[in-house]
């Protein structure tokens, strides 16, 4: 929301840079289309920038705006040849007085057809921030050399940032971070919002929150995160001193449904986040494809969790965590396990036969899988886990931990039929990463379980042999 704020200022900046151009230069009788090259050349001149009118330009002196269609605003130096910024239609519209005490005050903005590209290279530098041209830089260095030393403090330059009304239709915007590989694409964007006003000095995110106000409605088509697909999203935004509500947000991914709601305090010195989400019939093979290339669990999942953090820093909101979690899975697999074979090989064990090799591949299929517990610092406490199929019973707890990806889990194996177990439960040790989990059989407590029960048999069976002799077999088992 900072990066957008601060590409919406850079153009109601350029735009307010033509409008004074057209006031300066006093040229209200003529034609608007030959101030175009006289235009790109001062933009070019403050900022480094191309920018090109491709279509029609208008303006009007009272109230002072413009009108422009087709305008593309070009990357600066060192970045790729695409337009950092282009726009079909460009309504906007500033009060005249306010901009002498070095306030913007906008009436309604409305951008048709924004289709923005943000770019992070790898040494840290972005293309959303305005620098001047080279031979511009110079000049000012010159003249600093010139000057005397002043002091003056940040407010004496910091204007006040405020839009009544903006509406964005149809916006396409990317974001590529080179540092992280990671990139984002917004598609179909159209959000109508009121009452924005920034500290767009800040540079602090927590403190830009806590002075940002907004009215929003948002509603986007598709959002695409490092190939994870999210359709039909909906939310509203209200934020005031420092408190931010997004509430409703609903989507559609991967055939299911997201509802839920995310809240922001950023009134102290760490933010603090709040978030529900409520996830119905998502289908997990192509979600997991999607985000990490591998699909170890497939299934229908139903989420639902509350959890509250503090801090945008990844590692510090992973430790703040608290809160709680419920998943269900219908109908799927998991890859990397055949906990049947476990359980058909204790069961030879028992029988004294010798266990035969793997059949079925290294995977288990399940009618349902369920997973819940609370979350307390980053560590995720499975109070409940279970597997159910028509021949196999998984019964477990355990912990994960969030912040270093790590599992320590111990499950109960059963194989039954008609629900009745068909031979002890064998304990079963998770240990490792989400990513590469082990799955190592407790084979000390196999021992133990394989022997009580030949014992128990062995016991059983003589005493009924006994029992026999003395015509008392109706104790028999």
């Amino acid at each position: 929301m900072k990066i957008l704020l601060r590409t919406l200022e850079v153009i109601i900046v350029l735009f307010i840079l033509i409008i004074f151009i057209l006031f300066v230069v006093g040229l209200i009788i003529t034609r608007p289309e030959k101030l175009k090259p006289i235009i790109a050349q001062q933009v070019y001149q403050l900022t480094g920038r191309q920018i090109t009118f491709n279509g029609k330009l208008h303006w009007s002196f009272s109230p002072i705006g413009i009108e422009a269609t087709n305008v593309t605003l070009s990357n600066p130096k060192g970045f790729s040849k695409a337009a950092m910024m282009s726009v079909n239609a460009f309504n906007f519209h500033v009060e005249f007085w306010p901009l002498f005490k070095g306030k913007i005050h906008t009436t309604e903005i409305v951008v048709d057809g924004l289709k923005l590209n943000l770019i992070q290279t790898k040494n840290g530098n972005n293309n959303w921030e305005m620098a001047a041209s080279q031979e511009q830089a110079q000049a000012a260095t010159a003249n600093n050399r010139q000057k005397p030393a002043t002091t003056t403090s940040s407010s004496d330059h910091e204007a006040d940032f405020s839009i009544p009304s903006l509406k964005l239709k149809n916006a396409i915007i990317t974001w590529e971070n080179q540092q992280t590989a990671q990139h984002m694409t917004i598609d179909q964007l159209n959000l109508t919002a009121s009452t924005i006003s920034a500290n767009k000095n800040s540079d602090d995110l927590n403190d830009f929150l806590r002075h940002m106000t907004v009215n929003a409605k948002m509603n986007v088509k598709k959002i695409t995160v490092s190939n994870l697909v999210l359709q039909n999203i909906a939310a509203k935004m209200t934020a005031k001193n420092g408190s931010i509500n997004i509430s409703p947000i609903t989507a559609k991914l991967y055939r299911g449904n997201y509802q839920g709601q995310l809240q922001i305090d950023a009134t102290g010195s760490t933010p603090k986040i709040t978030t529900h989400a409520d996830i119905q019939n998502v289908q997990l093979k192509p979600l997991l494809n999607d985000l990490s290339g591998r699909d170890e669990i497939t299934g229908t999942v139903h989420i639902n969790g509350q959890l509250t953090a503090y801090s945008f820093n990844k590692d510090q909101f992973l430790k703040s965590m608290n809160g709680h979690v419920e998943a269900r899975v219908l109908n799927g697999t998991l890859q990397g396990v055949n906990f049947i074979y476990f359980g058909q090989t204790l069961l030879a064990l028992i029988k004294g036969e010798r266990p035969s090799a793997e059949q079925g591949g290294n995977v288990t299929a399940f009618s349902s899988l369920n997973a819940a517990g609370p979350i307390r610092n980053g560590m995720l406490n499975l109070q409940t886990l279970s597997m159910r199929s028509p021949v196999l019973h998984v019964d477990g707890n355990g912990t994960a931990n969030l912040i270093h990806q790590q599992l320590d889990l111990l499950l109960n194996v059963t194989l039954v039929k008609g629900n009745e177990p068909l031979a002890p439960a064998l304990p079963v040790k998770v240990t490792g990463s989400f990513n590469d989990p082990a799955f190592a059989p407790e084979y000390q407590a196999i021992l133990q379980n394989v022997t009580k029960h030949v014992v128990e048999k062995h016991l059983r069976d003589t005493i009924n042999d006994k029992l026999k002799d003395l015509n008392l077999n109706f104790l028999s088992s």
